[in-house]
């Protein structure tokens, strides 16, 4: 019976060689497309699932409200952690982080620039999956100065030496160096994990800053483990009392009553890669709602080509209404001709998902590359792959052919044979709704990628309070602070040289949290704060609202504090200039505010400017040295700080970066979801204009007598064109309508998490819809034309 259909099925791809190619090529780019995204997904779905107790993990979080203050952030500190580890009974074990990022990393007479080092306790190994290659997880980093490296850092650093028992110097900048002996190699951390790094040293290194016993002292990123069966959720009901009990009971309740808020909760370890954006992750996470859109423009893809399959089956079932008359003449039963068409239905779509393996894996090295991320199809490496694909062919081949089958076999055996004709209008009713569906989603993909593309091009080039572009950064070690008032010396001498400046943060990176007060004033409130040199608003171009920079020609600049104008708003200052302020350390620092710069977006745009300070650097080393320099000199600026880098700082890699590279990283994800939206816009319009083209040409020959009479008539080729390109039109205002609103509530949804963003112009649907009119005008007109333009003696001599 197999071997029926098959032969079935190749007798009629060769008597309609030209429509089954379109249905194999559609339904090739459909499935690739799927495949694609599927394998997108399943990555963004998988992040930290490799750790052994990843359902039991669960991260820290803070939630408060501090004056006019909102605090989201990952930090804790190391008393909480203690206190929580002994008083609940539901915390099997946990593990603190600190994220040091940069660091120069020296051995022996060899000096590496390392971006990824972090501290952690002694217990990393109890909580997150990180498998030793050499060494003893229980003893690896339970000793001060001992230090555990990937394996391919260990290749770089050592090569074919033993990296146990080698020493490394860390320069921790404006910390100290520290040396410390590799006690262990572990496997390169996957791609999929929320946290990466090459370089984890011990955490006891730092003993004064475990034993800190400030319970607001958040340095350390703070992870659980819960006992098997215990609740996320009734553990976090547990740490109000916790927060009573360690402040006190009436120091709480003031707290309260002045309208603030503190709040610990818990974050599943393999949620924060989708569902987490709070200040202080280790990188950017991705977005759930992004991983929902490609879910549904990959069907939206296989759904049109789908489509496509139905509408020329449906439309050219009259070249196979003599067949099914025959056969049911012959004693075949309708249920018999519905298994035959499902079949070649099914057969057609394992030679479109063959050759969509084929074109994923030939595109899949570039595919992974464009997305910066490491994606691999392996049909033998998981035994699920297989027979998914199988069942994945076989429920297309279905869908697609199933209104098809049913209605191919409907046919009535003594009209067919008796050769009366079959109106070209059957079946024309589910054919008309399923072409508008497929037009509705074009748009909706051209609304999407219109809209995505004006947000991201306003991110590029909204004023953002500072001048981002012609900046190059510098990386700079400890040992950067004795020469550097050389290496700027040398560095300004160049014509094309416009500021220089040092600072422990800049826009972008992270940021020191610091709670503050003002005198005259029972409120608390915390600043993030950058401390920077007396060139820092030169050289980033900030604009100053009030007041003035520091100068050093201001001795008393050394305890002068700026504030944005977010931070005067919220502080209620009328008169900011000399008011006194100090910060929440012990001993306390004393400051008075000698300026408000005008608000920049330090953050990305995804958040609200929040409160800041710029603080004096005095002559203090700081972690960046921004050089900002006239247009077209990028190359010119990189060679000759390298050689001043080179001469002054030798064997300390130079490690630069440009402001501009940094701030568009910021939206890698928004970037990502632009190229992925585009490419699935432009596949599904090429499928849809497979489709318009097989359906096209299908209705042109089944009205080429019509056509060949009207010209015969007087009809102009245009008028013919217009009168067969009229339907398509209709079907294409059809979808405008109804895909405007849904792309409209999508889109805006999109939009809700930039606090600064464009506006869905009229224009954008506009467009969207003419574009749309242009393909079907385009693509119909040129199958038309030569309909039209055929000698219509030709045309009628045939019947």
């Amino acid at each position: 019976m197999i071997t029926t259909y098959i032969k079935s099925f190749f007798r009629n791809f060769r008597k309609n060689t030209f429509f089954s190619l379109i249905n194999i090529f559609g339904f090739t780019l459909g499935i690739a497309s799927f495949i694609l995204i599927t394998l997108f997904v399943v990555s963004e779905l998988s992040y930290d699932r490799y750790n052994e107790k990843a359902d039991r993990i669960y991260r820290l979080a803070i939630k408060a409200k501090i004056g006019n203050t909102l605090i989201n952030q990952t930090s804790s500190s190391s008393r909480m952690f203690r206190e929580m580890c002994e008083k609940y009974p539901e915390i099997e074990t946990g593990v603190k982080f600190i994220n040091w990022s940069d660091a120069f990393i020296r051995i022996g007479d060899k000096t590496f620039d390392e971006p990824l080092v972090m501290f952690a306790d002694s217990t990393v190994f109890d909580v997150f999956t990180f498998p030793l290659m050499i060494g003893n997880p229980k003893m690896a980093l339970n000793r001060p100065n001992t230090v555990v490296i990937s394996d391919r850092t260990a290749d770089r650093y050592f090569g074919s030496l033993d990296p146990v028992g080698q020493v490394m110097e860390i320069d921790l900048t404006n910390f100290g160096s520290f040396s410390f002996e590799v006690t262990g190699v572990f496997k390169e951390i996957p791609d999929n994990s929320h946290v990466h790094f090459n370089v984890l040293a011990s955490l006891a290194t730092f003993s004064e800053l475990l034993a800190e016993q400030e319970w607001t002292a958040n340095n350390f990123v703070t992870y659980f483990v819960l006992k098997p069966g215990a609740s996320s959720k009734e553990l976090e009901t547990k740490f109000e009392n916790y927060i009573r009990e360690t402040i006190g009971e009436k120091r709480y309740q003031d707290f309260i009553a002045k309208g603030n808020s503190w709040e610990f909760f818990l974050q599943p370890l393999t949620s924060i890669h989708l569902h987490s954006d709070l200040n202080g992750e280790f990188e950017p996470n991705g977005n759930i709602q992004y991983v929902y859109i490609f879910i549904v423009i990959a069907f939206f893809v296989l759904i049109i080509a789908c489509i496509n399959f139905m509408n020329l089956s449906t439309a050219k079932s009259t070249l196979r209404a003599r067949e099914v008359g025959i056969k049911k003449t012959a004693g075949s039963t309708r249920g018999e001709l519905v298994r035959q068409f499902l079949m070649e239905s099914v057969i057609l779509t394992f030679i479109s998902l063959v050759l969509a393996v084929i074109l994923v894996k030939l595109v899949l090295p570039a595919y992974s590359n464009w997305l910066g991320r490491e994606l691999s199809l392996n049909l033998f490496s998981e035994p699920r792959i297989i027979p998914g694909l199988l069942i994945f062919g076989i429920v297309i081949g279905l869908l697609a052919g199933i209104y098809p089958a049913f209605f191919m076999s409907s046919y009535n055996p003594t009209r067919v044979l008796k050769a009366q004709t079959l109106s070209e209008s059957k079946g024309i009713g589910l054919r008309n709704v399923l072409v508008i569906i497929q037009f509705s989603a074009s748009i909706f993909l051209i609304i999407g990628t219109l809209v995505i593309s004006s947000q991201l091009n306003y991110i590029q080039d909204k004023d953002v309070g500072y001048s981002k572009e012609n900046i190059i950064i510098l990386r700079t070690p400890t040992s950067f602070a004795p020469v550097s008032q050389a290496f700027e010396n040398e560095i300004r001498q160049q014509a094309c040289i416009v500021g220089m400046s040092a600072s422990s943060s800049l826009p972008g990176f992270g940021f020191n949290n610091l709670g503050f007060g003002v005198e005259g004033s029972d409120k608390g409130f915390t600043l993030n704060i950058i401390t920077c040199d007396t060139g820092f608003a030169n050289t980033l171009d900030f604009q100053m609202v009030e007041g003035r920079f520091f100068s050093p020609q201001y001795h008393t600049d050394s305890s002068g504090i700026i504030l944005n104008e977010t931070a005067v708003r919220v502080l209620g200052l009328t008169d900011p200039i000399g008011t006194k302020m100090f910060d929440g350390r012990e001993p306390r620092n004393d400051y008075h505010v000698i300026g408000v710069v005008k608000d920049f977006n330090y953050e990305s745009v995804h958040a609200e400017i929040r409160p800041m300070a710029l603080v004096n650097l005095h002559s203090a080393a700081g972690n960046f040295m921004t050089i900002r320099y006239m247009p077209g000199n990028d190359n010119n600026v990189a060679a000759f700080t390298k050689q001043a880098w080179d001469r002054l700082l030798p064997g300390i890699p130079f490690a630069f970066s440009y402001m501009e590279d940094d701030y568009n990283n910021l939206y890698k994800n928004e970037f990502q979801t632009k190229q992925v939206f585009t490419l699935l816009a432009t596949l599904a319009i090429i499928v849809s204009i497979l489709g318009l083209v097989g359906l096209a040409s299908f209705m042109t020959q089944q009205r080429i007598r019509e056509i060949a009479v009207r010209k015969i008539s007087g009809a102009r080729v245009d008028q013919i064109i217009q009168l067969l390109a009229w339907k398509f039109i209709k079907w294409v205002f059809i979808s405008f309508i109804i895909a405007c609103p849904i792309a409209w509530w999508v889109i805006d949804k999109w939009l809700q998490d930039f606090a600064y963003r464009v506006s869905i112009n009229a224009w954008v649907f506009i467009i969207s819809g003419a574009i749309a009119v242009i393909l079907v005008v385009v693509t119909v007109g040129g199958i038309t034309y030569r309909a039209a333009t055929a000698n219509p003696a030709n045309s009628m001599k045939y019947e």
